[in-house]
C-alpha cells in the first residue's frame, strides 16, 4: 500500500479531530496511520474515552475501504494509558482475513514518549520503542448488505420519546454537541439522589451526519448515569476514565441525530458498567454498547457506554 494523505481541511470539527493519512506500513507489516487528538474533544485535560476509539474507527474504516467487508460488525477498545492532547498514531494489524466472511483486526493506538515529539511524517521513521501503547482494540469488520439469516427480537428497547426531553446543555464540548435529555433522572437537589440512566437526542452543532466512525463518541460523550445519583450517594463528584468499551453495530446510521438509552445497573467496588442502545432519526437500533469505568473523586463532572469503568478522583485526570 502507499502512503494517502487525508483531507485536513475539513468541513466539520469532528472530521478534523479524528483526521488520520496512511502513512505505509511498519517492518511487522502492520499499517501506520498518523493523527492528532484535539483540546476540543477532552474532559478536563484528558481527550473522551470514545472520541479516541472514533479515531482508531477512522482508521480502520480506511484500512477496509477497498475490500468486501467495508462495515464495521463490533469493537471492543481496551485503555490502559491515559491520552493526552497532540500526536498519536494508529496500528492496525490483520488477524483473520477473508474474502467473503467477517475479518479481524488487532488496532493499536499509540503516543509519543517525549511530549514534544511533533506528528509522524514517514513510516520509515517509526520506532515503536518511541511510543507508549494507551489503546488495545479488536475490531470485527463484515458487510451488513451481504449478511443473511433469521431474524428474532425479544424484549426490544425502544428510543427516548421525544416529547419526554428537554433542551440539555452539556458540561464539556457544549460548542461542538447539542440535544434534549430527560431530566427527571437527574438529582433534584444534594440531598436527593436521581437515577443512574439517561435518556437523550444528541447530535453536532454543525449538523455533520451520523456515521460509523462517529458512533464510537455518541456511546461515550454523555453524562456517566452514575452521576444522576449524586453527592449523597457518591460521596462527592467523580471522574469516570473509560476502562473497556465494546459496540457492536447493527445498522448502517443515516441521518444527523441519535437517541440514546444508557443505564448503569451495579456499582461494586467504585467501577460500574454501563449498557445502552443508540438508535437512529427513525428509532433504527444503530448500536448497542457496554463501558466499565472506575469512579474516581474529582472536582468537575464527567461521562459514560456498554463499558467498563472505575470512580476515582478527579486529580487523577490531570496528572
Amino acid at each position: 500500500m502507499t502512503a494517502v494523505q487525508s483531507n485536513t481541511e475539513e468541513k466539520y470539527i469532528f472530521d478534523q479531530g479524528v483526521d488520520t493519512k496512511f502513512l505505509g506500513q511498519s517492518k511487522s507489516g502492520a499499517s501506520i496511520y498518523a493523527g492528532n487528538l484535539m483540546a476540543q474533544f477532552c474532559i478536563g485535560s484528558v481527550p473522551n474515552g470514545g472520541y479516541v476509539a472514533s479515531v482508531m474507527m477512522n482508521s480502520v474504516m480506511q484500512h477496509y475501504s477497498k475490500r468486501h467487508q467495508k462495515d464495521p460488525i463490533a469493537m471492543n477498545c481496551f485503555f490502559t494509558t491515559k491520552t493526552k492532547i497532540g500526536p498519536c498514531i494508529v496500528e492496525v494489524e490483520d488477524m483473520k482475513r477473508s474474502s467473503k466472511g467477517y475479518c479481524l483486526s488487532r488496532v493499536l493506538l499509540k503516543q509519543p514518549n517525549d511530549a514534544s515529539a511533533g506528528p509522524l511524517e514517514s513510516v520509515d521513521n517509526y520506532n515503536p520503542d518511541a511510543y507508549t501503547l494507551n489503546v488495545t482494540a479488536i475490531f470485527t469488520f463484515g458487510n451488513f448488505a451481504a449478511e443473511q439469516g433469521v431474524n428474532h427480537i425479544y424484549k426490544p428497547a425502544s428510543p427516548p420519546v421525544r416529547e419526554e426531553l428537554q433542551t440539555m446543555r452539556w458540561r464539556f464540548m457544549n460548542d461542538v454537541v447539542e440535544g434534549e435529555s430527560d431530566l427527571s433522572v437527574f438529582p433534584a437537589n444534594k440531598e436527593i439522589p436521581g437515577r443512574p440512566e439517561l435518556r437523550h437526542v444528541a447530535r453536532f452543532k454543525d449538523q455533520r451526519p451520523i456515521d460509523f466512525t462517529s458512533l464510537a463518541y455518541w456511546c461515550d460523550m454523555i453524562v456517566p448515569p452514575p452521576m444522576n445519583l449524586g453527592p449523597s450517594i457518591l460521596g462527592g463528584e467523580v471522574w469516570a476514565p473509560t476502562m473497556q468499551m465494546e459496540l457492536i453495530f447493527k445498522a448502517v446510521p443515516k441521518g444527523k441525530e441519535v437517541l440514546c438509552n444508557f443505564i448503569s445497573r451495579y456499582i461494586i467496588n467504585g467501577r460500574y458498567e454501563m449498557d445502552g442502545e443508540i438508535f437512529d432519526e427513525d428509532g433504527t437500533l444503530l448500536a448497542l454498547t457496554r463501558e466499565v469505568h472506575p469512579l474516581c473523586p474529582c472536582s468537575n463532572p464527567i461521562h459514560f457506554t456498554r463499558h467498563q469503568c472505575l470512580v476515582v478522583p478527579w486529580s487523577r485526570n490531570t496528572k
